[in-house]
């Protein structure tokens, strides 16, 4: 059975000082850091399966690399919606709040009331997680979320499209094209909230809506 030490352990003797040198590049604060690839982090996850117990174990480290981990050997079926709350309270970085809701979040009971709870949240990746969320359901829910809910979703993410930190502006963009992408039924209707975006006044609104109808135009004219 594996322990948080030993775990610990073992990233530790994976350490590689290029790598977390390298984390900043893409926005990710290194101090924390290893600098432990996610392949290798998934292989590790692998390894271990799901260990709740370990998973809030990893969580309450200091260490990047342990709370990417923590995302990946988490169990969804024990995962609370007190423990999804604690854990984007303590996000910091893009990348974590990301994986958690990738590996992790939107395999529970409560990926749709956090959708809704998050996203009104100022803290910046309590927002992110709830606008990531969509996105994520777009590929790993496809069969237990409507169109009708998604569309709500996507209102209530565009609701915030005047907020003009780069990681929220980029995960509503992220979150409008998966939806017209995997849901091309969809796409004319995506594309027309980003043009009311698009006709507001704000830059912030203007740039998401431009990303979205860039792409998802794109995709159209090629299909």
């Amino acid at each position: 059975m594996e322990t948080v030490e030993s775990v610990i352990s073992g990233l530790k003797y994976l350490a590689n000082d290029g790598i977390k040198k390298g984390v900043e590049r893409f926005g990710i604060p290194s101090e924390k850091a290893l600098g432990i690839k996610t392949p290798e982090l998934r292989k590790i996850a692998k390894s271990i399966k799901k260990n709740h117990s370990l998973a809030m174990q990893l969580w309450q480290t200091d260490i990047h690399e342990a709370k990417v981990l923590a995302s990946m050997v988490g169990d969804p079926k024990q995962m609370t919606t007190e423990q999804m709350d604690a854990w984007v309270a303590d996000m910091y970085s893009w990348d974590v709040c990301d994986q958690c809701c990738g590996n992790l979040f939107v395999y529970t009971p409560f990926w749709k009331s956090k959708v809704n709870e998050w996203i009104p949240s100022e803290h910046e990746f309590t927002r992110r997680a709830g606008i990531v969320l969509i996105a994520e359901a777009t590929m790993h829910q496809k069969n237990n979320v409507t169109d009708d809910e998604l569309r709500l979703m996507l209102q209530k993410a565009a609701a915030v499209a005047n907020d003009p930190r780069n990681f929220i502006k980029k995960a509503i963009s992220w979150a409008m094209r998966q939806v017209g992408k995997k849901r091309p039924h969809l796409t004319a209707e995506v594309i027309e909230l980003a043009r009311k975006l698009q006709a507001t006044d704000d830059k912030t609104s203007k740039w998401i809506a431009s990303d979205v109808i860039r792409e998802l135009e794109k995709k159209a004219a090629i299909n």
